[in-house]
């Protein structure tokens, strides 16, 4: 796609999208000998090449918002297994997108090395987690429903043998992808407005 837009600008100078695109776009702009540090290119998602990206300081690669999959992946599976020996879960988990860049790029590369050891201190998990309420099995029928509506104890049957879970994970993820795409578009807005943009 990028090949085709350089063929009708020539110049660009931001590429926002997801990063396993903005990653293709970078490789047709150096391929067409058009890539530059002046450039803003930012993606969504903390993919391994935007990370790779970011530590090279002459890359236009500028910024990539990740969930940090290992950190709340590492906090579904605490959870579950809390929920199966019992134990009080939270009723909703919002994972917060994190924007990295080339200052915060070594730290996040640590806490993703060892998610347990960022889950069990708090302070380091509210920087990746946010969690609502307590849940149990006695209280099931008590639960966040974020679309506006509690259902009663057939319907969380229902939903729960379709791993509702899930599907409402799925919901907050897209929201906190949207939010990160705004903070991408926060960091590109330092770049002048005169310059051409495209969002993949």
């Amino acid at each position: 796609m990028m090949k085709l837009i350089l063929l009708a600008h020539p110049k660009v100078d931001v590429v926002l999208g997801a990063d396993t695109v903005v990653i293709g776009a970078l490789k047709a702009l150096r391929e067409a000998g058009k890539a530059s540090p002046a450039q803003f290119l930012g993606g969504i998602d903390g993919e391994p090449d935007a990370v790779e990206e970011l530590k090279d300081a002459q890359s236009p690669y500028k910024a990539s918002v990740s969930l940090a999959s290992p950190i709340f992946g590492y906090a579904l599976g605490s959870f579950a297994a809390d929920w199966l020996e019992g134990r009080s879960v939270p009723q909703a988990m919002d994972i917060l997108p994190k924007l990295l860049d080339a200052d915060n790029i070594a730290a996040y590369e640590r806490d993703l090395k060892n998610p347990e050891a960022i889950f069990l201190e708090a302070s380091r998990r509210d920087e990746y987690l946010r969690m609502y309420g307590n849940i149990c099995f006695e209280t099931r029928d008590q639960f966040l429903n974020f679309p506006g509506r509690r259902i009663n104890d057939r319907e969380f049957r229902i939903c729960y043998a379709q791993t509702c879970p899930t599907m409402s994970r799925i919901r907050w993820m897209k929201s906190s992808i949207w939010n990160g795409f705004v903070m991408i578009c926060m960091s590109a807005s330092k770049w002048p407005r005169s310059r051409t943009a495209f969002s993949a």
